[in-house]
């Protein structure tokens, strides 16, 4: 009785051997909260932000705690920053 192994090829034929391949590893994508939080800790006011995620600035001022005054100015809340922070 004899027995027979198939051939197969070790490596795939467009593998070689030590080189990068195509193929990027994914990344994760900061989420927009992520993002405004960065953005607001680089110095960005919330206007600033809102327009560059495309979002309303009232948006922005309830995700970083900031509160509109009856004249309409925002202002920051105090604790606001103490809370700012960023998760990778």
């Amino acid at each position: 009785m004899s027995i027979s192994i198939p051939s197969f090829a070790v490596n795939p034929p467009d593998y070689a051997a030590g080189q990068p391949t195509d193929q990027a590893a994914p990344t994760a994508k900061p989420s927009v909260s992520q993002q405004m939080h960065t953005l607001a800790t680089s110095g960005q006011s919330a206007q600033q932000i809102a327009t560059s995620l495309g979002l309303p600035t009232s948006e922005v001022n309830a995700a970083l705690g900031i509160t509109t005054s009856p004249s309409g100015t925002a202002t920051a809340v105090v604790a606001a920053a103490a809370r700012l922070s960023v998760h990778a």
